[in-house]
């Protein structure tokens, strides 16, 4: 299995493409920011490939950044990060942004939500002429995460795809997200066997952060 090819399934997944392109409006709400944005902010990341069968694991270290900003046409400042991500903040939340206009762009985390809250629906590429969707739901709003950085009070976001062919579970994300601190764990579950048994196979945890907010 190539963990390498996996990786990019796995940011695939946690974008998407949204079936709900309604832009947002407001600005950012009192409860603060699920992620900080601010130019100059920092995160230190473990990224562990996993071997499903034998829990061996393959570590890198990936460091992310804001480095830049930009205001777009209809006054929303932009964001961008060393992952290639083009973001911003709103009073619903993370937005994945459309650099030109807010008809494109997709909510990737809301916030403030309640538990059950479904936000978004995302359809993905399955193989095979197969596609994938999954509906978006915030599954707790006081998730404990611990990680090497810390303990963290999240926002866990969870997405199950189903297969439009089969109708079965395909993939399951989990994002861990501290309100003001941004991304703390990240989870990927992909089907290992023949009968769709879901394993860990990616797994992002933050060792260290530096927000200026």
């Amino acid at each position: 299995m190539d963990m390498k090819k996996i990786l990019v399934l796995f940011v695939a997944l946690l974008i998407g493409c949204s079936e709900d392109s309604t832009g947002p409006t407001g600005s950012s709400g009192s409860a603060g920011e699920i992620l900080p944005l601010t130019v100059g902010n920092t995160w230190e990341y473990e990224q562990a490939y996993i071997n499903p069968f034998d829990q061996t694991a393959d570590k890198d270290t990936i460091s992310l950044s804001v480095y830049d900003s930009t205001m777009r046409q209809d006054s929303i400042m932009i964001y961008y990060a060393t992952d290639g991500a083009v973001v911003y903040n709103d009073a619903s939340g993370l937005w994945s942004a459309n650099e030109i206009d807010n008809a494109q762009s997709s909510l990737l985390a809301k916030y403030p939500g309640y538990s059950g809250e479904i936000f978004n629906r995302i359809t993905v590429y399955a193989g095979d002429g197969d596609s994938a969707s999954a509906k978006v739901r915030i599954e707790s709003t006081s998730h404990l995460a611990k990680v090497p950085a810390g303990s963290f009070i999240c926002y866990k976001y969870t997405a199950d795809y189903i297969s439009k062919q089969t109708g079965k579970t395909v993939q399951r994300i989990n994002a861990y997200y501290a309100p003001n601190i941004g991304l703390v764990k990240q989870e990927g579950y992909f089907v290992i066997d023949t009968k769709g048994t879901l394993g860990l196979i990616i797994e992002r945890k933050l060792l260290s952060y530096s927000i200026i907010h």
